[in-house]
Order: structure tokens, then sequence, then C-alpha cells
């Protein structure tokens, strides 16, 4: 099997790739870290083409098969491919979850795209890209993250998305300096994250945020999770294996006591696998990883790994899916 990286130098490359994209080929593996103006030249209304020249026209790679000069005439060029930027992708979750894009999907959720997410196809969608809605962009993070997930199964296809920016600033965990109760147990939990929650809910509606069953932390002895529960869940606060890949600061083993670690959100999520600068947002964020007796884990606005005392006023950024 043979390899095309970026950037394809040669016309001649250029078109061994594109016919075999075309043809659906299976000989030729193509791995780019950027879909753009590195694969072809970007369309141009004052440039002339003749048949078989190849253009990016709207992060789609296309074949001119008509002589052409002027405006964009779509009759004149033919697709590679039907998506993915000019590729043909399968339609699941694990091909798209693979595919870093970062394209505007525009200022709402379209029909086409909820039954795209419903079917599981996913189709158009890939990691980065984003809706943004009343000043909000809502980023896709994961594609079924908790498919399958729960102590009832989660059967219901879906996206995740995270913002950009905090939809709150100033939220304690608690009122003060106590871990007590775990997540569950915070005033984050029970009320502080309900108007992150109403921003959310309008701009997305009821109906197409995903309730899953989730594995939340309720009781923390020593200063370390001690007990947690399955619980109905929307819209919750990250932990840290969700934004890092694992614990960094969330209470471990130390040969004597087994914290309560126990949870479905065990990987890091693909954005950040991605896009390690979209951890560090410049605010400083909650998640809901218990550090102590009084600290839970939080994100610095340097994108550094932290904890802070529960009572302290920070950002929330929580996470949610679409279905």
């Amino acid at each position: 099997m043979s390899y095309a990286t970026e950037p394809l130098a040669t016309d001649e490359t250029l078109v061994r790739v594109a016919e075999a994209l075309e043809g659906g080929s299976t000989s030729v593996a193509v791995r780019f870290t950027r879909i753009g103006a590195s694969i072809a030249p970007a369309f141009s209304d004052s440039e002339s083409y003749a048949v078989d020249d190849y253009v990016m026209y709207q992060d789609q790679l296309y074949k001119c098969i008509t002589a052409h000069t002027g405006a964009w005439n779509a009759t004149h060029f033919k697709p590679t491919s039907a998506s993915g930027g000019g590729f043909n992708v399968a339609s699941n979750a694990g091909a798209h979850n693979a595919i870093y894009r970062g394209r505007s999907l525009g200022t709402s959720v379209s029909a086409a795209q909820y039954a795209a997410i419903q079917e599981g196809t996913f189709n158009d969608m890939f990691i980065g890209d984003y809706w943004t809605i009343g000043g909000i962009v809502y980023r896709i993070a994961a594609f079924d993250y908790w498919y399958n997930c729960g102590d009832t199964a989660c059967t219901t296809h879906h996206v995740v998305l995270v913002p950009d920016t905090c939809i709150g600033e100033n939220q304690k965990m608690n009122d003060s300096h106590t871990t007590e109760g775990g997540y569950v147990g915070s005033k984050m939990y029970t009320t502080y994250l309900d108007s992150a929650k109403g921003t959310i809910t309008t701009a997305f509606g009821s109906a197409h945020i995903l309730n899953h069953r989730e594995l939340l932390v309720n009781a923390v002895s020593n200063g370390k999770p001690s007990s947690g529960s399955w619980y109905d869940s929307t819209i919750e606060l990250m932990n840290e294996e969700m934004v890092y890949g694992s614990a960094i600061f969330e209470g471990a083993n130390d040969g004597t006591t087994i914290p309560y670690k126990y949870t479905i959100d065990k990987s890091q999520l693909p954005l950040f696998v991605y896009r390690h600068d979209l951890i560090g947002n410049r605010a400083t964020w909650w998640l809901r990883s218990v550090v102590s007796a009084e600290i839970f884990a939080l994100v610095l606005g340097g994108g550094d790994a932290s904890g802070a005392s529960a009572g302290g006023a920070r950002g929330v950024r929580p996470a949610f899916a679409i279905c």
C-alpha cells in the first residue's frame, strides 16, 4: 500500500490520487492532516480550466469535465466523491471520529443534519465542525461517545458538543470549600448548572438533547471519591479523562484506599486529541473530578490541569450531546 502525504508536490501525484479516489480504489491510502489547497488549487473565476484539471471548491475536490472559464458552473466539474471534502468516508462514528475538519455548519442544526445524526451516518459532519447559536460556538467533540454505555444501554446515535467558551462565569461548585457529596451533592449539580442548561436547551430544544445514563460520584471519604450511582444525564461538567485522556489531580489508589473512579467517560474526546489548543480557552473552568476534601479539578486559562477549592468562582463549560 502506498501513501500520498501532504503536500502533494506534483500534478502527476495529484492526478493519480484523485483518480484513485474517484474510482473508489483501495490500492491507495491517502493520509492528509488538512483538506485544502495543498491537494489542488482553489477554484478561481479568473482562471481557465481544461478537461481533467483538478480544483478545490468549498473544501471539495473536483475534476473538470468540460473546458471552463468564468464563474463556478457545477455542470463543468465532477466531484471526486459525495462527501468528506473530496474523500470517500465511511458513514459511521468510527470514521467521523478519526477526521478533524473545523468547518462551520451554520446557525442552527438543520433537519437533514438531525436525520444524519439519528441514522448514525453523520454525513458531512466531522470533529471540530461547529454551529454558532446565540453567539456561542458549539463544536463537535465526538460521535457516539456514550453509545452502548450505561446500566441501560444508550442506543441513540448522537453528537457530543462542547462550547468553545464558558457558558457562565463566576460559578461555585459549592457555597463552602467542601467536596462532600461529590459532584452529585454539589451546588453546581443541583443549582448552578441550571443556567448553562437553559442556554443550551434554548439553542437546541429539549427533544434534541440526549438523555442517557451516567455514573457519577455522590460521596467523598478521606478526601477521595468513595461512592457513586447511575443517574439520568443530559448536560454535565466534564471529568479529567474527557479533557486530558487520563486522571491528573483526581484521587488515586494509595495502596490502602481504592477511590471510586468508576466512569463511562474514560477516554479523551477526539476534539481535544486533535486540538490540544482548545483545552485552554484563556478562561478557568470547572471539571467534576474530586481532588480532595475541599478541591475539585479544573482547567486554568493557560490550558494547564489544576484544582481549586470548591467555594471559588470559576467558569462553566459543560459537555452534552444532540440527537
